[in-house]
């Protein structure tokens, strides 16, 4: 009898060969209740990821369920969790881990669960967790600024700490979705933000999974200007939300804060890029002055008004 999944666990992988064991391993050693399936991508590995995964399926076929590209979608520009996991998920709920990182708690889902179950207006639990540096071999905590119930401005502000190996939440959650383009960052961001627009999420005090840390990862890109424009499309999906879903109430005084704080990582982007005509869209307001550095960095945007001082300046940037 082929029963439906409670969870629905999802990941996606690409030439993680030294480390997809580690992250199946943490998924099977999960003890529940409950039935789960896991859903894994792998993205045209060109390492020996995708031989690993299989000798895992051979083993659990009633577990894991794999879709192997031939060739690699993430450079075509698809999103790969929607379009290959999501789509297939049969559980009510979803839990993410991508497979450089993993899981340590035995008991993750089963604690999560619990707390979605019993609860119908927590859309989204989520957890403490290590962060392992590849490079120094390291495991360290990370100081996370943490909420329960409504999270929504802490997220517009871009400091709630959910991670996305860490979290589990009602599939539901991504019925409409909004669909924004190219200058947008379309990942995980986007999903807290809706999610906490939409309903309450809850923490639990758990180490429950470690985050890798890679020379080279999307969250942790070392080329400048590739670092600058991750923040300016992270920017950019925080202003969609501002302007189309403003804080109202005591919360009302933060929608100056946040956009300021999100209008300047554009503006840095775009010396950062030499792009004068993004910077000409940039609309930043000097009231409220908010702190001495907004203050400082508010004159050189004045500054760069001048065509002189705008290339000026991204000649200084460059040479850091």
């Amino acid at each position: 009898m082929n029963m439906k999944p409670l969870v629905s666990i999802c990941c996606i992988t690409y030439n993680h060969v030294a480390h997809i064991s580690q992250c199946l391993d943490g998924f099977l050693m999960q003890k529940t209740t409950f039935i789960f399936e896991i859903l894994i991508h792998d993205d045209a590995s060109t390492d020996g990821t995708a031989d690993i995964i299989r000798k895992y399926v051979a083993k659990y076929p009633h577990l894991i369920k794999p879709v192997y590209q031939v060739e690699n979608q993430y450079s075509k520009g698809v999103k790969i969790m929607s379009t290959y996991n999501y789509s297939r998920a049969r559980g009510k709920y979803i839990a993410l881990c991508e497979g450089d990182d993993y899981w340590i708690d035995p008991l993750k889902l089963q604690k999560q669960i619990d707390v979605l179950e019993s609860d119908s207006s927590i859309g989204l639990v989520y957890t403490d967790f290590y962060v392992y540096d590849e490079n120094e071999k390291r495991m360290t905590s990370f100081p996370l600024k943490v909420k329960n119930g409504d999270g929504f401005s802490e997220c517009l502000k871009g400091e709630l700490g959910i991670w996305t190996l860490t979290v589990c939440f009602r599939k539901s959650l991504l019925i409409d979705l909004p669909v924004l383009g190219e200058n947008y960052f379309s990942g995980d961001r986007l999903l807290w933000l809706e999610f906490t627009r939409k309903s309450n999420i809850q923490f639990l005090p758990y180490k429950t999974s470690v985050y890798r840390v890679l020379s080279h990862s999307a969250s942790h890109i070392t080329n400048v200007i590739e670092n600058k424009k991750f923040h300016y499309l992270i920017a950019n999906t925080h202003l969609y939300y501002l302007y189309n879903y403003p804080l109202k109430g005591k919360y009302t005084t933060l929608n100056s804060r946040i956009e300021k704080k999100f209008l300047i990582s554009k503006f840095v982007y775009a010396i950062y890029s030499n792009d004068y005509n993004l910077f000409k869209q940039i609309d930043l307001h000097f009231l409220p002055v908010i702190s001495l550095k907004y203050f400082t960095r508010y004159c050189v945007f004045k500054m760069c008004q001048i065509p002189y001082f705008f290339k000026l300046l991204n000649k200084m940037a460059l040479k850091k």
